[in-house]
């Protein structure tokens, strides 16, 4: 089975900004949390008879494994996940698409996580991931 299609990831990122100002003593100001755009990660590269499993299916495969590459939550930092989607493996990520639309070419390229993801996937039991995403 060849890879046909790329799990891309988008995620939304907050900054706390009056964490920058907080020294560690006393109590912590009222935070103020600040969008500040996201990510884009590719997480796996999959088959068609993959993909054809269904959204539950690549999400528990997939993008439940390769959360902790991508989520962070602490006083001064948040990133989530806020969708994905399959992508042909030769076409550009819809962000890629939209850089190539409104500039010259790519600004800032996907994250490409499915080597890291892939170490996860080999500690992780048999049963809960696809063996196609430890390839």
């Amino acid at each position: 089975m060849s890879a046909r299609f790329k799990v891309v990831v988008e995620t939304q990122v907050y900054e706390n900004y009056a964490a920058h100002d907080y020294d560690g003593k006393g109590p912590a100001p009222e935070p103020y949390w600040k969008a500040k755009g996201g990510n884009t990660y590719i997480v796996a590269r999959i088959s068609l008879e993959e993909a054809v499993k269904g959204r539950a299916y690549i999400h528990a495969t997939y993008i439940e494994p390769a959360l902790p590459n991508m989520q962070r939550n602490d006083h001064w930092y948040h990133e989530y996940l806020v969708d994905w989607e399959l992508v042909d493996i030769h076409e550009p990520t819809s962000y890629e698409r939209e850089q190539l639309r409104w500039e010259d070419g790519f600004i800032y390229l996907a994250q490409d996580i499915t080597q890291a993801v892939g170490e996860i996937a080999k500690s992780q039991t048999p049963d809960r991931l696809s063996i196609g995403m430890l390839r």
